[in-house]
């Protein structure tokens, strides 16, 4: 599917498997995952005692775009005094928000004032060093340093010696 084209409507089957925008947002998802597995794999197979390696990184959700809004509020107090003597003080505030969007090309669509990047939600490498406990805390340190993730989410295991 071309980048930035749009499927309308979105449903799950019985069997997980996603259809419309959904599909849509999982590409985007898997998208954003191996780009950032691609990077580390790099970085981790320069470390010295590394060798070779593979990177699978979990992702909890497709980020997030934070939308321009107008926001207005408006704030009346109205007292009131009876023949008795009593006092009443009537506060009635009122507030709106309203989307900003932008048009070009005869398109509207909401303005983004910010896009947040998914969150990681785990990291395995699978390393020729993963057997050398001094490999193992570097690959863990460089994860927790690249990706702040905490390092119960990290692990990293020896690469079995079969040649496939």
């Amino acid at each position: 599917m071309p980048s930035g084209s749009k499927t309308a409507g979105s449903r799950t089957d019985n069997f997980g498997t996603a259809s419309g925008t959904e599909k849509e947002e999982t590409t985007e998802k898997e998208d954003y995952s191996a780009y950032l597995e691609n990077k580390l794999e790099r970085v981790l197979a320069q470390m010295e005692g590394v060798g070779r390696v593979t990177v699978m990184i979990t992702v909890s959700d497709n980020g997030e775009s934070v939308v321009e809004k107008d926001a207005s509020e408006s704030s009346t107090t109205t007292t009131e005094n009876d023949s008795s003597g009593g006092v009443r003080t009537v506060t009635e505030e009122q507030s709106s928000e309203t989307t900003v969007y932008l048009e070009a090309d005869g398109e509207s669509r909401p303005y983004v004032q910010k896009e947040k990047l998914p969150s990681i939600e785990g990291v395995i490498v699978v390393a020729e060093g993963g057997g050398n406990s001094r490999i193992v805390s570097e690959i863990s340190e460089a994860v927790e340093a690249l990706f702040s993730v905490e390092a119960h989410k990290i692990k990293v295991v020896k690469m079995s010696s079969k040649e496939e």
